[in-house]
């Protein structure tokens, strides 16, 4: 009789071997999210094309990051590096220009800045140190570590 009482206590599935475990998260099936351009009144959807809502489990990564260096992001977000609602955020635009640069320069271009009129020398100072820090605490970690375990930026 003890062998069938075993049995019974058996899980009804069974994992292969190696195989992850599944687990479902509530409300995170594929939907469609807002229109792009807004709802008609009375909070209706319009017509246009809607953007599916991206499963976050998908998408979302963790990462080591230090302190410093989200600090320094946490910063930029407050002064506006990003601009719009929660889930609908671009860009700022007075940044347009300083990303195609970067990016041309990542690219392997030249590129030439000029500050036309300074901004509040305490926040550039802020922010200088803000920076200086998340890279020296990315640095001591990974030279700790001895391989790139922290995000630098």
């Amino acid at each position: 009789m003890p062998t069938k009482q075993k049995q019974r206590e058996k899980p009804k599935e069974k994992l292969k071997e190696n195989e992850p475990k599944r687990v479902k998260i509530p409300n995170q099936e594929k939907k469609l999210g807002p229109p792009s351009s807004g709802t008609q009144k009375g909070g209706q959807p319009s017509t246009n094309f809607q953007r599916p809502i991206i499963n976050a489990a998908d998408s979302l990564l963790i990462q080591n990051v230090p302190s410093g260096v989200f600090e320094y992001a946490k910063r930029m977000l407050e002064l506006g590096v990003v601009l719009g609602k929660i889930g609908d955020v671009d860009i700022n635009p007075h940044l347009n220009l300083i990303t195609q640069a970067l990016h041309q320069v990542m690219a392997g271009g030249e590129v030439e800045i000029k500050l036309i009129k300074s901004g509040l020398q305490a926040i550039v100072d802020e922010l200088d140190d803000l920076m200086e820090r998340g890279y020296n605490e990315a640095n001591a970690i990974n030279r700790a570590a001895g391989y790139r375990l922290a995000m630098e930026l």
